[in-house]
């Protein structure tokens, strides 16, 4: 196998059989051509799969920003529905003080005590599904943050 390395070989080949380097530079030629033409074919592959790639990062992002906006509108039903019921409360307050003083209409405070619970529970059920969406949201951010 080292004999094919040297220039004695090859001297000799040449001298003693021309006819040998033309069909050598053909195989030589055609097998470049073959490797070339895998190799292309490889990268089209590679360049497919990162085009898919960035789409489907590209798409996960908007997925992520839309998310990022349902959750503000969350976060601002519950600071809403906070703020109501800070008002509910003073104005049950301010109607129990009055109910110690005069006959006012129980029925009422009733209705606002009644109205009250609900806003809490509503805000209760807002608050476990902002805290789950913002663990959620992390999770996804820390994923994509690691992508890039």
């Amino acid at each position: 196998m080292d004999q094919l390395f040297t220039v004695q070989f090859w001297q000799e080949v040449i001298a003693e059989a021309p006819w040998v380097i033309p069909p050598l530079l053909i195989g030589f030629g055609v097998g470049w051509r073959w490797k070339g033409a895998n190799d292309d074919g490889e990268i089209r592959e590679l360049r497919a799969r990162a085009d898919t790639a960035a789409e489907r990062l590209e798409f996960a992002h908007e997925k992520l920003e839309l998310a990022d906006e349902r959750y503000e509108a969350i976060v601002n039903q519950v600071n809403e529905l906070k703020e109501k019921i800070a008002q509910q409360e003073k104005v049950i307050a301010e109607l129990e003080n009055e109910l110690k003083k005069t006959a006012i209409a129980p029925v009422r405070l009733n209705e606002l005590a009644a109205s009250n619970t609900e806003i809490k529970k509503s805000l209760t059920d807002l608050s476990t599904s902002t805290s789950t969406l913002g663990q959620t949201l992390e999770i996804i951010r820390g994923i994509t943050h690691k992508s890039e």
